[in-house]
Parts: C-alpha cells; structure tokens; sequence
C-alpha cells in the first residue's frame, strides 16, 4: 500500500465519512475502505450505478447507504429486470419495487441488499436466497438493528428462509413472527438455537409465545431444559403418547418434588393413560388423587401396579387403594400380592369377582396379624364370592366362612378333608352348632364324607 496524504484524504472525505470512521479506516486500501465512497463529491456519487457497487465489501455499503440517505430518491422511468438492473443509477434503487428485486434477488449480494428501503424489504421473495444471503442481509454491527429490521418481515417471507436461520439469526425472528411459524421441520438443534439465550427466564417467557399445535409439532425434538419450557397452559393440550419414557421423566423433572406433583397434576386423564405404561418410580406416583380414579390400569405390570402405591406410609398406601373404583381393581387383581392385595378397602371387596384368583392369593388376601380382622374381612363376601372361591379355602379359610353364608353354599363339590376343615373347631359343641346351620339339602350333599358323629344328623 502507498504512501497516504491524511490532510488530502480529511480535506475531501464528508461529514458522513467522519461520523462513522475512525483512525483503522484512514490506514486501509482506499480500493477496499469506506474511504473509496467517502470522497466522491456529490455529482460522482450521484453517476453511481448498481453494477458499480454490487459487490462491495460491508463497510463500504454501510458507507454508500448512509450517503444515499442524504439524497432525494429519483424517479424511474422504465421497468428494471435482470437484464438492465446493472446500470440502474443507486439513486433510483429505492423507487424500485420489491416484487421487480425479487426477480434477480438470487444474483445479489446479501450485503448489497441492506440498500433496500424497508418498504422494499417487506415486499421481497426471500423464498430463492441462500443461507449467507441471509446473513449478510441481516448482519449488522448494531444489534438492535438487526432486530428492528427483521421485525419488518411477514410471517409468509420468515416461513421462507427459516431453515437458513441459525445462531444469532434465528433468535432475530420476533415475539409476534414466532407464533405464526411452522416450526415442525426444524431440527432438534435449530429449535434449541431458537430459544437459547442468557437468561433461562427469557428462554421461558419466549417459549411460552408457542401455540399448542406448534409445541405439538417439536415435541419429539425437546429434551433437558427446553421440554420444561412447556408453559402449564400448553402443557394440557399436549398429545403426550409419542414421547418416550426419558423424555416424560425430563418432562417433569425439577429440583423440588413438589413442582413435580404440581406439574404432573395438569395433565387430563387421558393425557395420563396415553402415558401409563411409560411411568415407573416417583413419576408413576404423581398420578393425583382425582386422575387416578379415572385411569384404566389393566396395562400395567405387577410392578408398576406396585409402584404406584408403594409409599413409606403404610396409611397413606391404603388411602391411596381405597380411590379405585370396582372396575379398577378388578382388572390388576391378578397382580397383586403380599400387602398390596389387603389393600382391597372394605368397600371394594363385596362388588370383585375372585374366582379367577390362585388359592395362595385368596389366603394372601384375608392373612392379617389378627385372627379377628381376617374373619370379620371374610364376611364381608356375598354368597356367590364365596362359591366362587370354595374349592380353593383350606385350614382356617375355610372356617372363615360365616353363619349367613353358609346355609346358602353349594357344598357338593367339596372334597371329605375340605368338609372335615369346614367343621373342624377345637369346641365339639361349636362344630355342632356349625353343622346344624346346614340345610337338609347341604347334608345331604354331603353325608357320605361326614364323620360318623354327624351321620344321624346328616337326615334329621
């Protein structure tokens, strides 16, 4: 580079020049500085034409369009295509509209595309430029800039190059473009870029600008912070069933257990039940006690069902069974054992059907510390329970059954050791007692196991 004559170059250079340079913009090539259109007198820079500075570095765009500012726009006489765009003089551009730039936009510079008014801008079909067109468009030095141009954009030509966003340029899109967006081809990565910023606050309040169909459509995509960002509003009209198990545990997953049970407690039935299955641990437990009730369980494994109401508050696993309805615990009943099945309540126990239950499951559910609970729990059942289940009761079980149940019991199908358990008591007047409350039908039914004590009785 020569020999620069600063006087010469500040003697020419205009106001505009020494508003925006500074010291570095002295000591460049003239060829590549603002300085090259700082200098022009007036009449030069008014005999500028498009083709001149079509591929003009930044800063000397930023120059040319600060000077262009200070002109009158003129008029155009002819329509400007392709063909004649090049000899266009730069101070008709502004007079040219959107709709006739759309044509060539493809073979201009994204950096020369700052010279558009912001009516211009509007009107452009941003649909055929490239990713760095893009962001050469929009990058600008100040941010605010940036911002405030963007803005200008519809939601049709935002639609257009969203794709080519990325970074910076993605968050430029605005509070009222971001909810008229289709944001299901995104990737998983762009939709972070999109709510990535400093403060996980305004992470939160910009997400919440999503409508439910556009959280819908990214769902899949949202893992760790940014599927927490799902507002409570949005949160209830989530189809919920595609998520896989990680992703719903992510879903709910705060530090405090009960923002947890709080949040979980927004979802409806049925977004609960399109979940069921994905559930396990503490998550399975944040099923609240007005969901619950509503939930079909039969899908569930035994040990899901165990999860469900295994608390360290043996009172409150009770509390939490006695919510079932019939139906409910009718359709796991087969899963359940130890403990779980005595937390049958009282209330749901005379309305089950127990023929399908193993014997050891039958003892399980009537085999408390006291003798007492056990047989006032066995009465509860109506006749046909303990049909049902008769072939199956032994020892003591068998002994459960009651005074009003048994005259009404079929005891044909009884085996002799099954019957001998039925009347065995360590009071022969009580096993007396018990027999008398047959009907002849009954002794009958059952004569030829009876013991010889009770042969004579077995026709009175």
């Amino acid at each position: 580079m020569g020999k620069i004559n600063f006087s010469k170059k500040l003697e020419e250079a205009n106001e505009e020049f020494l508003k925006n340079s500074n010291f570095y913009d002295m000591q460049m090539d003239p060829a590549t500085s603002k300085i090259k259109y700082a200098i022009l007198s007036d009449a030069k820079f008014m005999k500028l034409k498009v083709g001149d500075v079509l591929n003009a570095p930044k800063s000397q765009i930023e120059m040319i369009a600060a000077r262009l500012a200070k002109f009158p726009s003129e008029e155009i006489t002819q329509d400007v295509t392709a063909a004649n765009v090049m000899d266009l003089p730069l101070t008709k551009l502004s007079r040219v509209p959107g709709s006739s730039i759309s044509q060539f936009i493809e073979q201009i510079p994204g950096t020369f595309l700052t010279l558009v008014t912001d009516e211009q801008l509007k009107e452009l079909d941003l649909s055929k430029v490239s990713k760095d067109q893009v962001e050469e468009l929009f990058g600008y030095v100040d941010g605010n800039t940036e911002v405030q141009r963007f803005a200008l954009l519809t939601t049709e030509q935002v639609q257009s190059i969203l794709f080519k966003l990325e970074g910076k340029y993605i968050r430029l899109i605005s509070d009222v473009q971001l909810p008229q967006l289709d944001l299901s081809g995104l990737s998983k990565n762009r939709i972070e870029e999109l709510f990535r910023y400093v403060d996980d606050q305004e992470e939160y309040q910009r997400f919440a600008l999503l409508t439910t169909k556009q959280v819908q459509s990214i769902l899949t995509k949202l893992e760790g912070r940014y599927i927490r960002y799902i507002s409570d509003k949005q949160l209830s009209q989530l189809d919920l069933s595609g998520l896989s198990k990680n992703r719903i545990e992510e879903l709910f997953r705060y530090v405090d257990d009960q923002q947890e049970y709080q949040r979980f407690a927004l979802l409806t039935t049925k977004q609960v039940q399109s979940i069921l299955t994905k559930l396990e641990g503490r998550f399975i437990r944040y099923i609240s006690d007005k969901q619950l009730p509503e939930l079909d369980l039969s899908g569930l494994s035994k040990n899901r069902i165990e999860e469900l109401f295994r608390y360290i508050d043996d009172e409150q696993e009770y509390q939490r069974f006695a919510l079932l309805t019939t139906k409910q615990v009718q359709s796991i009943l087969s899963k359940l054992e130890g403990r779980f099945i005595r937390y049958i309540s009282d209330k749901q126990l005379p309305q089950l059907d127990l023929s399908g239950l193993s014997k050891s499951r039958i003892e399980e559910l009537f085999r408390y510390v006291d003798d007492e609970r056990e047989y006032q729990r066995f009465a509860l059942l109506t006749t046909e329970q303990v049909q049902s289940i008769l072939t199956k009761l032994e020892g003591r079980f068998i002994r459960y059954i009651s005074d009003k149940q048994l005259p009404q019991l079929d005891l044909s199908r009884l085996s002799k050791s099954r019957i001998e358990e039925l009347f065995r008591y360590v009071d022969g007047i009580e096993e007396y007692r018990r027999f008398k409350l047959l009907s002849l039908e009954q002794r009958q039914a059952i004569k030829n196991y009876l013991r010889p004590a009770f042969q004579k009785l077995a026709t009175a």
